[in-house]
């Protein structure tokens, strides 16, 4: 019998009562970016997110709200890529 209480994956909520929760969930942008860089093996310009998120997930997100979004989780202490420094538009996994 599965876990009723189980926090690790709330996908099966309303999004109402997941945004209630005091508990941090994943964000599926972010995972869904992480796994582009794993597939890269290595760093990606906006436009190579851009392009390989429309083709691995069908996400139509132009350029402009790409980088938007991008600068927005690479803020994020907790997120999971970086801006790569001197370079304008380049993003990689951070480095442990």
């Amino acid at each position: 019998m599965a876990n009723i209480f189980d926090l690790t994956n709330t996908t099966d909520l309303p999004k109402t009562i997941r945004e209630g929760l005091s508990i941090k969930t994943p964000n599926k942008f972010e995972s869904d970016v992480r796994a582009l860089f794993e597939i890269a093996g290595g760093p990606l310009t906006i436009d190579e997110i851009t392009v390989g998120y429309y083709r691995k997930y069908g996400g139509t997100i132009n350029k402009n709200n790409m980088m938007h979004k991008l600068y927005m989780a690479a803020k994020n202490k907790d997120c999971c890529f970086e801006k790569v420094r001197l370079s304008k538009s380049t993003y990689r996994l951070k480095r442990s």
